[in-house]
């Protein structure tokens, strides 16, 4: 006997991170307000909202650190500080007074031996500046008070100092993500989804389609409106979807790619937008592709 299925299937795999997470979230928030959904699998309802919660954390961390932002503003301070000396150790060599000019001569020649490149890697001119700024505050001290920069030399130290407690504290938080959580945790997700939408169907069969009609036609909808959109990707762009290589598999599904970066939008024009490769036979368990997976 052929069992209908209310639902239509969908390969979550395939999905982009954004993409899915609006995916799920739609499907979730749906679900939440359908009376008759949440009189029948509450529990369903409530496991797909925390694997939701938890994939929406993990998608979070895994955009770009919010440190990032603020590194690139104090280096460009501290850039500005640093031009600022050079420029004004520069502008004594010449000048007839010869305590000043001999006090230049001596910071010139510890920036020359420096050499420091304020494009170069960010580590690399924090330490750089760090061991400048100690010898202005030390062996020269003498030469950079006699020009009067000791108050431009300490807020050039630590506006260094701040770019490299940044930059620890971004290490640190990078080094607490775990490899792989947002894998795991769509995965969890995809799970919590299969249940749902099997448990409904389920329903629809033993009680009445009628009684969780609206909930079906809407997540109906959002998949025809993903498919849609995937389909109208392939045929206008002249780029593979991710992970077929420009081919097209056996089984019609999609093997695991490359992904855009973590934006929440997919390239989709609604909540279920984005690419695939085509229905898969059964839930998001379906098939033998690998994830596509950033």
């Amino acid at each position: 006997m052929i069992v209908m299925r209310h639902f239509k299937s969908v390969y979550l795999k395939s999905m982009r991170n954004g993409v899915h997470f609006l995916f799920v979230k739609s499907v979730l928030d749906r679900a939440k307000g359908d009376a008759k959904v949440m009189n029948k699998a509450a529990k369903l309802v409530g496991i797909l909202e925390t694997a939701v919660a938890k994939e929406d954390e993990c998608l979070t961390l895994s955009r770009k650190n919010f440190k990032s932002d603020e590194i690139k503003q104090a280096d460009q301070d501290r850039d500005t500080l640093y031009a600022k000396f050079r420029a004004m150790v520069k502008s004594f060599l010449d000048i007839p007074m010869q305590e000043e000019a001999e006090a230049a001569k001596y910071l010139w020649q510890s920036i020359k031996d420096y050499n420091i490149d304020t494009k170069s890697n960010l580590q690399q001119e924090t330490g750089l500046l760090l061991n400048l700024v100690a010898d202005l505050q030390g062996p020269l001290a003498t030469h950079v008070e006699t020009l009067g920069l000791t108050r431009l030399v300490e807020n050039l130290k630590q506006t260094n100092e701040r770019v490299n407690d940044m930059l620890l504290q971004r290490t640190e938080d990078r080094s607490g993500q775990v490899l792989g959580a947002l894998r795991t945790a769509r995965f969890a997700t995809d799970d919590a989804y299969d249940d749902l939408v099997e448990v409904i169907d389920a329903l629809a069969i033993l009680e009445s389609v009628a009684d969780y009609a609206s909930f079906i036609n809407y997540v109906n909808t959002e998949i025809t409106q993903y498919m849609r959109n995937a389909m109208s990707r392939k045929a206008t762009s002249s780029q593979p979807l991710p992970g077929t290589d420009g081919e097209t598999p056996d089984d019609g599904g999609t093997t695991g790619g490359t992904e855009d970066d973590n934006t929440g939008t997919g390239g989709g024009d609604t909540g279920s937008g984005g690419d695939t490769g085509g229905e898969s036979s059964g839930g998001s368990d379906s098939g033998s592709d690998a994830p596509a997976f950033d």
